[in-house]
């Protein structure tokens, strides 16, 4: 990430934006609460004060500049570590795992914020776990809609904004409606950083190295979305007819 705030720094732009709005940075370091969703108290503060110094790296050739900018963060994400901090990529605890959301004017807001959504036709050794995993994301979708509806009876749509959205195995568990809106704006999360990580949490090399390249990614994120109704009814009929 850090090399991608290199290559991606322009006059257009601040550094801060390019560091705070497109890399997930500050999430990993003792600065940032991910269970609730906001810094710590003082935590921004300090946040900013460090992009500056890091800022200043930027004079340097690239290695000098990562390496340099490691070792004023290291500390900091040392300590999250240490300190076995919330992860929201690692939680599996989740009610609906590993799908989550929120509600923004009438529209559920879908995120799958966890590290590990195993495709379907990944198998292992425990057959009668992963026999057919799509089925369980569906029904595990469905319920988080049902719940979703019941406290918020006005909903009409479900979005989600994240590189995903590319992928067929991911798409399937989505009706033909389930379409393409608009362009993610800010990156600084797994919507846009998850895909180069494979589904066993390791890197995914082949979308590493094209990214390193260039620095730009291989695959856009984009929100997607279709209405509530056209969702609950292809679950339905995913789960509930006989094969």
């Amino acid at each position: 990430m850090l090399r991608y705030a290199y290559h991606n720094k322009s006059k257009k732009k601040s550094f801060f934006k390019t560091i705070n709005n497109e890399t997930d940075i500050y999430r990993k370091l003792d600065l940032y609460d991910q269970k609730k969703n906001k810094f710590k108290k003082g935590g921004e503060k300090v946040w900013r004060k460090l992009v500056s110094i890091i800022e200043e790296n930027l004079k340097f050739s690239e290695e000098i500049f990562v390496k340099k900018s490691l070792n004023i963060l290291l500390p900091l994400i040392k300590t999250n570590i240490r300190k076995n901090n919330y992860l929201r990529e690692f939680d599996t605890k989740s009610k609906f795992d590993p799908f989550d959301y929120k509600i923004i004017n009438k529209t559920i807001d879908l995120h799958v914020p966890r590290i590990g959504f195993y495709p379907h036709n990944k198998i292992n050794n425990n057959t009668k776990k992963n026999e057919n995993r799509k089925e369980l994301r569906l029904k595990t979708l469905y319920r988080l809609i049902k719940y979703a509806h019941k406290n918020n009876t006005n909903l009409k749509m479900i979005r989600m904004g994240s590189w995903m959205n590319e992928n067929k195995s991911f798409r399937c568990l989505f009706p033909n409606s389930w379409r393409k809106s608009k362009k993610v704006i800010k990156k600084n999360n797994l919507a846009t950083w998850g895909q180069f990580i494979n589904y066993n949490s390791s890197i995914n090399l082949t979308l590493k190295n094209r990214f390193i390249k260039n620095y730009k990614f291989p695959i856009e994120s984009y929100y997607y979305q279709c209405s509530v109704n056209d969702l609950k009814s292809y679950l339905k009929s995913k789960i509930f007819t006989k094969k």
